[in-house]
């Protein structure tokens, strides 16, 4: 499916198959790796044989319109380039991956190009579509025993802005055999003859290879499709001279590399994710540069050095940098910024060499909530919608509380009118992550929101939920749902990014093709149980509770001119209370309380006076 952004509307407008001989250039390569290419059409070309895996292949389950599936186990080691995998994805659109790659749709990438999704085999990288219960659409994979891998797509239609929105068929394959290292593309039966399935973009049914850092490679066509019973087939390199030292800054603070939230209090983790891009081994010092920025503003500046390190190929290795803030400092509220910067003398491939991350710190002081957002911007600098959407395509976001229990109050998007300003209704939707991998699962959360009732214009929209949903791990996806062809909804597009952002298209949620350079303008407003009222403000400040961390003595130490501590109840992530004791802790006086008995991990000291309470977040080591 295509998406509208701004002005430009991408839709397809039927394939135009114009049966003609193609692909006359039958072999070609080599790339600066030494892989080459030859088809079924050269002289000394493989044979094409289809392999039939019909029966006996195991099916994928979960494809869509534009998405991919969670890694699946090869049960071999295949090289490719200078690193070996055991592991692969799949995608809806005729790619696959031995990167985590989320998603490639239209428009997209020429091969080789560094972005988009790197580490790529398309042997026919189109518009494809999986979606409807009428579409035969298969995806089948098996080893074979034999050393080899076979992927094949089986009457995969193309993607059409029509009732149904598939049309023709594609029955291709591809087969990874570790024997040798070569990769075959087999197409059985497709829609042979140019195909432009979309004048706005330069690219589609793009057939090639690239390597992990997406600047080596072979691309055999664009816009072509090859004539049924043909092969092709890349030849890994008998030998190669080719040596590529490269340092990856390839995630920060977690290997996720995804947006967090954290509390003022929190431990945030300042890391530096270092991977070894190349084919030789990294031995020496490694230079690291982190700058943190807040939209406070406050900045972070600090430089590092691993020294005399050896990482071999494909190997990460994390290095910590200096706390954000000094122990025992809260983190300013705000939206942050992590850029990392790694240097190695004799680093061939730069472009790889910055990496920028989003985390934000909460802000606790209101007592209308607490916000979790993404974005920065009160206005959008973009937009995105779907077109041939109708009610069951969208946008989401990926949200995890920083505390449990967290109970969600309202939903708010920046939500924007067609070009005739029709202000149509549309829903929102909250799903559990229960789902296979994490992905969205439960509907726990539906509202409506009525056309009529916002400005088409374009405006923050807030939504109170009907039943406050009361979140105890893990978190959850918040979904706006279009109900017609009409809306879209703002865009973020200043980094940092959060690549929380996902897609909803004809019912399969898949992560956002655009998340590396996108943020949707949806945020979430949480209760807050840490909010000190005018009368809590005393007790706020006259009550210390120490050691924190803590091995398991609490002490909690009434320093108030006046009030006694009547209660004391310590809750868990899970929101369970493990502990309600009445206390009498008069002002100037000291007690303890003993949690050694339970596990590790973070607690919610409710500290109760008289006519105020106040919450208190503690961490218990081991």
């Amino acid at each position: 499916m295509n998406l509208i952004y701004k002005s430009f509307l991408w839709l397809v407008v039927g394939g135009c198959f114009l049966l003609q001989p193609l692909l006359a250039q039958t072999a070609g390569g080599p790339d600066d790796y030494g892989y080459t290419w030859k088809t079924s059409d050269a002289p000394d070309g493989p044979a094409f044989e289809w392999v039939d895996i019909s029966e006996s292949g195991t099916e994928v389950t979960g494809l869509g319109d534009d998405n991919s599936v969670s890694f699946i186990d090869m049960g071999l080691t295949f090289q490719y380039y200078w690193l070996e995998f055991d592991q692969i994805k799949l995608g809806s659109n005729g790619w696959l991956s031995f990167n985590n790659v989320s998603n490639v749709a239209h428009c997209f990438p020429s091969i080789p190009s560094s972005g988009g999704g790197n580490n790529l085999l398309a042997p026919l990288m189109a518009d494809l579509n999986f979606d409807e219960s009428a579409n035969p659409a298969q995806l089948l994979y098996l080893n074979d025993g034999a050393g080899r891998f076979i992927i094949s797509y089986i009457n995969v239609p193309f993607w059409i802005n029509a009732v149904p929105a598939f049309t023709g068929s594609n029955t291709f394959q591809v087969i990874l055999d570790a024997n040798d290292n070569s990769i075959t593309f087999n197409y059985l039966d497709v829609e042979s003859g140019l195909y432009d399935s979309n004048a706005a973009c330069a690219n589609d049914a793009v057939i090639g290879i690239e390597n992990t850092t997406g600047t080596i490679g072979l691309q055999v066509a664009v816009q072509m499709i090859p004539e049924n019973n043909t092969a092709i087939r890349f030849e890994f390199p008998e030998m190669t001279t080719f040596e590529i030292t490269d340092i990856s800054a390839s995630y920060n603070s977690t290997p996720d590399n995804l947006g967090k939230f954290y509390l003022p209090t929190d431990d945030i983790p300042i890391v530096a994710g270092l991977t070894n891009a190349g084919n030789t081994e990294i031995t020496g010092d490694i230079s690291v540069l982190a700058r943190i920025n807040s939209d406070v503003p406050t900045a972070y500046i600090n430089g590092g050095q691993l020294e005399d390190t050896t990482i071999p190929p494909g190997e990460t290795v994390a290095f910590d940098l200096p706390p954000l803030n000094p122990a025992g400092v809260d983190h300013l509220a705000g939206n942050y910024s992590f850029n990392v910067q790694t240097g190695l003398t004799g680093d061939l491939v730069p472009s790889n060499n910055i990496n920028v991350s989003e985390f934000s710190v909460v802000d606790l002081s209101s007592e209308d909530g607490i916000t979790l957002s993404y974005v920065r911007s009160e206005t959008p600098l973009g937009q995105a919608s779907w077109s041939g959407g109708g009610g069951d395509s969208g946008m989401a976001v990926y949200i995890e509380s920083p505390f449990y229990p967290a109970t969600i109050k309202a939903v708010e998007m920046f939500v924007l009118g067609d070009a005739a300003n029709m202000d149509d209704a549309f829903t929102i939707q909250i799903y559990d992550d229960d789902g296979l991998n994490g992905a969205p699962g439960t509907l726990i959360g539906l509202e409506t929101v009525d056309a009529g009732t916002y400005d088409p214009a374009g405006e923050w929209l807030s939504k109170d939920l009907s039943f406050p949903l009361t979140i105890t791990s893990g978190g959850f996806y918040v979904a706006w749902v279009m109900t017609g062809n009409t809306l879209a909804i703002g865009t973020e597009t200043n980094e940092p990014f959060s690549r929380q952002t996902y897609e909803l298209v004809g019912g399969a949620f898949a992560q956002y093709r655009s998340n590396e350079t996108t943020d949707i303008m949806i945020r979430t407003i949480l209760e807050n149980p840490f909010f000190v009222a005018v009368d809590d403000i005393a007790l706020d400040n006259g009550v210390k509770v120490f050691p924190n961390p803590t091995n398991g003595t609490i002490n909690i130490d009434n320093q108030l001119a006046e009030d006694a501590i009547s209660r004391v109840q310590v809750y868990n992530t899970l929101g369970q209370i493990i502990l309600d004791r009445p206390m009498n802790i008069a002002a100037g006086d000291l007690q303890s309380i003993d949690l050694s008995n339970q596990p590790h991990g973070i607690y919610y000291l409710n500290i109760q006076a008289d006519k105020a309470q106040v919450t208190r977040k503690i961490s218990l080591l081991k």
